[in-house]
């Protein structure tokens, strides 16, 4: 009986270690992330889609987004100054649609 008295002691502090650690990263974690602000404008830039999804076969451009098809793919992976420059883009892509 004694044997088991001596197991269960020297289990009870490790699992009493674990937790405190566990109990220790959780609150570090929710003390960082309640000090990053939210704000709407640090969302990434939404994507032009439209939902028609027609790609022209002359020059690979969506005829509702005019994004190419590895654009439309990748979006969600795109760092938001890459999905500016394709946004600024339209007016140019439209032109070259229209042709």
């Amino acid at each position: 009986m004694s044997g088991r008295v001596r197991m269960y002691a020297f289990a009870r502090p490790s699992i009493g270690f674990i937790n405190t650690i566990t109990l220790r990263v959780a609150i570090a974690h929710a003390t960082v992330a309640a000090t990053i602000p939210y704000s709407p404008h640090l969302m990434s830039i939404e994507s032009p889609c439209i939902d028609i999804c027609k790609f022209d076969g002359k020059t690979g451009f969506c005829i509702g987004c005019l994004r190419t098809r590895d654009e439309c793919k990748s979006w969600k992976k795109m760092k938001d100054k890459h999905r500016r420059t394709i946004i600024e883009d339209r007016s140019r892509r439209e032109h070259k649609l229209s042709k």
